[in-house]
């Protein structure tokens, strides 16, 4: 991954292979083109007409037979065990019309100036991380899969020089897109699989690390501990590089609030006394963290995420399949 200097603070921005050329516009990719023009256009609509328009998408989509009503049914019924069908089915329908809201004021984030942003969007418990940085500590945002992660993404680059690893997109205008908006305020974006060398280096000169540990995949590099009570495939890196640079690692969750049209990006207390050395240990306790953050605005945790792919045992099927194929019975 090729590398350039940024102006801003001299941070370091990956991937110039992510600058558009002639092959975005090929043909196959003039839907995608579209749906960026009409997202984009609709950005211009009143706020609360993009939210109820957001809303009645939302309620269209969660209405259709798919994966993602599925896999949020599944995980829903999971981690709230004590709650009724009737408040799941609630909290699935706030789900997509949250996801929908977020996803019209995307645009915001694309294109929107520093003071755009900031004037939609307010940090809380920041002081902690500021003062941490100020003493000379390294800084880990362990975010969590909110819907409004790129809002952490975008509005925290504008405070901070950030670093993070990066999944490419398969469409290459999505990836072009989403690549611009997470680095164009300076920061070095990493590939997976690129090893952490170069990220425990930028940590110890002053970048903070953007870090999700939610995510499942698959048992490589990664250990079984309990999230929301259920075992979950938890990648092991983090307690590694937080050991290495003695980092604190402050959990971090943002969400939309409707009712004022801000973002709110949540930065809660550093993890005491982290890692411990164990790694099922360190691994429950960042679940637990991102636990937290979750019940913030449960609704808007990307339920239709596969969370727990990864079977416990190698070979078995997923909780999913399972439930698809009439194998485990779940109230949903």
């Amino acid at each position: 991954m090729s590398e350039s200097l940024d102006k801003k603070g001299g941070a370091v921005v990956a991937g110039a292979e992510h600058r558009l050329t002639l092959r975005h516009f090929h043909p196959r990719y003039w839907l995608t083109w579209l749906g960026i023009g009409l997202v984009s256009a609709l950005w211009i609509l009143p706020r609360r007409w993009r939210d109820g328009l957001g809303g009645w998408l939302g309620d269209f989509y969660r209405r259709r037979e798919s994966n993602h009503r599925r896999y949020a049914r599944v995980n829903l019924a999971l981690c709230f065990p004590d709650l009724s069908v009737d408040a799941r089915e609630a909290m699935l329908a706030e789900h997509f019309r949250a996801f929908f809201r977020t996803m019209l004021d995307a645009p915001l984030f694309w294109w929107g100036t520093d003071a755009m942003v900031k004037k939609r969007v307010r940090v809380v418990g920041q002081d902690a991380a500021d003062e941490a940085i100020k003493n000379g500590d390294s800084v880990i945002f362990l975010v969590s899969h909110c819907m409004a992660i790129d809002v952490c993404t975008t509005a925290l680059a504008i405070d901070y020089k950030m670093q993070g690893f990066y999944k490419p997109f398969k469409d290459p205008v999505a990836d072009w897109l989403i690549f611009r908006m997470r680095s164009k305020r300076g920061g070095r974006l990493a590939a997976r699989g690129e090893g952490f060398k170069t990220v425990i280096r930028d940590l110890k000169r002053g970048m903070t690390l953007f870090y999700l540990s939610d995510e499942d995949l698959g048992r490589d590099g990664s250990v079984f501990a309990p999230f929301f009570g259920q075992p979950k495939s938890t990648l092991a890196m983090l307690p590694r590089i937080a050991k290495m640079t003695n980092a604190k690692v402050f959990p971090v969750y943002a969400h939309y609030v409707q009712e004022e049209g801000q973002y709110q990006i949540s930065i809660l207390p550093a993890l005491q006394d982290y890692p411990e050395g164990d790694p099922v240990r360190d691994a429950a306790r960042l679940n637990q963290a991102t636990e937290h953050t979750v019940m913030i605005c449960p609704e808007q945790y990307l339920w239709k995420l596969r969370l727990f792919k990864t079977p416990v045992t190698p070979g078995d099927k997923s909780v999913y399949r399972k439930v698809e194929h009439g194998e485990l019975e779940l109230p949903l």
